[in-house]
């Protein structure tokens, strides 16, 4: 985590414009989360979010309380979690070329 706020600091100084510089510490921020979801034995390619909503619509007792706390965090975009869900099935997360569209 500490690499990554220190990389995320180093790009305030870069020579990128305004809008690389939000892309690229958008990316850094999905991939710590991934990592996170990976480390709690998740999918590697998948953020907490699209993994709480998943869960949540199987059998895990704990998943529903966690999408509520993570729709709460993210208030500011209704349905967060079943939002991040759709990207992922959409594969919204990959590069163009990847996406199969």
């Amino acid at each position: 985590m500490l690499l990554t706020l220190m990389i995320v600091g180093v790009s305030f100084f870069s020579s990128d414009s305004a809008a690389n510089k939000k892309w690229w510490r958008l990316q850094m921020l999905i991939a710590y989360d991934q990592l996170v979801n990976t480390y709690f034995k998740g999918w590697a390619d998948e953020s907490i979010s699209s993994r709480a909503y998943r869960r949540s619509l199987n059998d895990c007792h704990w998943c529903p309380v966690m999408k509520q706390v993570i729709d709460t965090i993210f208030f500011w975009e209704s349905d967060h979690c079943k939002k991040s869900y759709e990207s992922e099935k959409e594969r919204n997360q990959l590069p163009p070329e990847l996406r199969g569209n």
